[in-house]
């Protein structure tokens, strides 16, 4: 994960790299494994669980 200030220039080298990051990591795929499953599994129960997440 990456942090740009909105302040700094979008053009910079640092938004720069972090947008080439981005976009590599859009085009990897990954086989869903179990051990995948069960996180997103459980990332879900978690979401859904009243009081645990508030916006």
């Amino acid at each position: 994960m990456a942090y740009l200030k909105p302040s700094e220039k979008m053009h910079s080298d640092r938004a720069i790299e972090i947008r080439k990051n981005l976009l590599e990591l859009t085009d990897t795929t990954v086989e869903p494994d179990f051990t995948f499953k069960v996180f997103w599994y459980n990332v879900d129960v978690l979401l859904r669980e009243k009081g645990f997440y508030t916006v």
